[in-house]
């Protein structure tokens, strides 16, 4: 009586080491990258249509933060009112650490309404997470 016991348990604490295995790996389990992405590219769009421009600065890749400071950026923003967005596509490239996303934004800029204006974006992953990647413009002399 005594071995059956003893199977009992040991079948019992095996299902539940089982169980709470299955439960830890369901949770540690990372999103697709493409999930991820849109999530970064809805919560920046979101924060420009309610003027957290302190918040889409920190979307933007390293790089720009070091060539343009936080006011900089807000300045030159601010006056661009962003009304609605639609994602048209996410494209990853094969390395998993570049992608394309196309969006068409309903803005508002100077007082003119611009509907539908594309835009296509370049994000990378950098520090563990998808970033807007900023291409540096020269100056046309």
């Amino acid at each position: 009586m005594k071995i059956n016991s003893s199977r009992k348990i040991l079948f019992f604490l095996f299902i539940v080491i089982i169980s709470v295995a299955s439960a830890a790996c369901a949770v540690l389990q990372s999103k697709a990258p493409e999930e991820a992405l849109r999530e970064r590219v809805q919560g920046m769009m979101q924060a420009k249509i309610n003027k957290d421009w302190g918040a889409v600065y920190t979307y933007f890749d390293e790089s720009f933060q070091k060539r343009e400071s936080k006011e900089v950026f807000s300045k030159k923003i601010g006056e661009i009112i962003f009304k609605t967005y639609t994602i048209e596509s996410i494209e990853i490239l094969p390395t998993g650490k570049d992608a394309t996303v196309k969006i068409k934004s309903d803005i508002q800029a100077k007082g003119f309404d611009f509907k539908g204006t594309p835009e296509t974006q370049h994000w990378i992953m950098e520090g563990g997470e998808w970033r807007l990647q900023v291409p540096v413009h020269k100056d046309v002399k």
